[in-house]
């Protein structure tokens, strides 16, 4: 029994009925380095996108879920997120809609990597960008180097007006 009268004893037994994150992230991180969230129901998926980012240098978290990607978003406000469509529960749609409606969440570059071939769906829904499976090392590599600066350091920006050097 895990409890006693006035006592509790730890429970040593892995619990085996909590929802799978392939990667669960580090409480710190070298912040020169890109976070990604990886989000897609099928472990394969994950495995093989979090394999080819992490070859690249990138620093991978995976969600197996919408709920758990939703909630690693707003815990860890990752550089980028890649996000599949068809997923039970929420599906890719639901999520990006939310992510985009989130004022903390709206401005993260979302890569969709699916089979589903609706990119003129997912841009009008705010996507970054569109890729569909099956996806190369170098397809991913390029279209998160459009959007995540910091991957490879400092970006100097040179112009005479306040404005546009904040923005």
């Amino acid at each position: 029994p895990a409890h006693l009268p006035g006592k509790v004893l730890p429970v040593t037994t892995p619990d085996t009925t909590a929802p799978a994150v392939a990667k669960t992230p580090e409480p710190s991180r070298d912040n020169s380095v890109a976070r990604v969230l990886v989000i897609d129901d099928e472990a394969e998926a994950r495995e093989l996108l979090g394999m080819h980012l992490e070859m690249n240098g990138w620093n991978v978290v995976t969600a197996g879920d919408a709920t758990t990607g939703l909630r690693l978003a707003r815990d860890l406000l990752p550089d980028a997120i890649t996000l599949d469509v068809l997923m039970p529960g929420l599906d890719g749609w639901a999520v990006l809609e939310v992510l985009k409606a989130d004022p903390q969440l709206r401005t993260i570059p979302v890569i969709m990597c699916t089979i589903v071939d609706e990119k003129l769906h997912g841009f009008a829904l705010g996507a970054t960008d569109y890729l569909v499976k099956p996806i190369s090392r170098e397809q991913l590599t390029e279209a998160l180097n459009k959007f995540c600066i910091n991957q490879h350091g400092h970006l100097l920006v040179v112009d005479d007006d306040d404005a546009s050097r904040a923005m």
